[in-house]
């Protein structure tokens, strides 16, 4: 098992400045810090999209269960007298009605 050894061709690797290198090395960074803000912004919008649906959903329950407390209410025979009612198509007080 003769391999012949090929000597490797260090003119085709370009040699960069240590400014460059600096510049590269400084674009990259940002770039991977760009990637983690957009993942992070990502994972905050669907954190507060779910907190959002679950206020919602108990703020659904409440309103559920206040209107069947009130239709019971309503359809509970009570001694409450309600007074100084005033319609919904009564003139406000101190208008004349057209």
């Amino acid at each position: 098992m003769n391999r012949e050894v090929i000597p490797a061709d260090h003119a085709a690797v370009a040699a960069f400045s240590n400014e460059t290198t600096l510049v590269l090395v400084t674009l990259i960074s940002w770039g991977v810090l760009a990637v983690y803000y957009t993942l992070a912004v990502e994972v905050r919008t669907h954190t507060r999209l779910h907190e959002l649906k679950l206020r919602v959903a108990q703020l659904q329950s409440d309103y559920a269960e206040r209107l069947k407390k009130a239709s019971e209410f309503e359809n509970n025979d009570s001694d409450v007298i309600v007074l100084n009612e005033v319609p919904l198509h009564a003139a406000p007080q101190g208008k004349k009605a057209a």
